[in-house]
């Protein structure tokens, strides 16, 4: 960089109440996504009482099988396997219910979104 770029840099910087040093940090220690379980339990104390109520069994699913998994770990197959594992035991209920309940534990994932696409499941 050169020494007219570094001071303009500085320049802005110091207005805007930041130094460079603070620009560094965030860049070299990225922040880590919580696990299905911790964010889970977030959802549960954030969410509607109904809407917990209605997704909490397909919570229990993902958390028996992901609970110690951070949410960027699994990829669309593995979802996809997840749905198809579980098939069978939600006779009662739709298997697009836990979809939902994989693209509301997602959403962080996705961005500013608040529901992961329905094509990534």
């Amino acid at each position: 960089m050169t020494d007219d770029l570094n001071s303009a840099l500085q320049l802005i910087a110091s207005r805007l109440g930041i130094n460079i040093a603070d620009l560094t940090d965030r860049i070299a220690a990225p922040e880590t996504a919580p696990t299905f379980s911790e964010y889970i339990a977030k959802l549960r104390t954030a969410l509607p009482r109904t809407t917990t109520r209605n997704y909490s069994s397909y919570w229990r699913i993902i958390e028996n099988a992901w609970g110690d998994r951070t949410l960027d770990e699994p990829t669309a197959t593995e979802a996809t396997d997840l749905i198809q594992r579980h098939r069978s035991r939600a006779s009662r209920a739709p298997i697009p219910a836990v979809g939902a309940a994989q693209r509301q534990t997602w959403c962080p994932r996705y961005g500013a979104s608040t529901v992961m696409p329905n094509s990534m499941v």
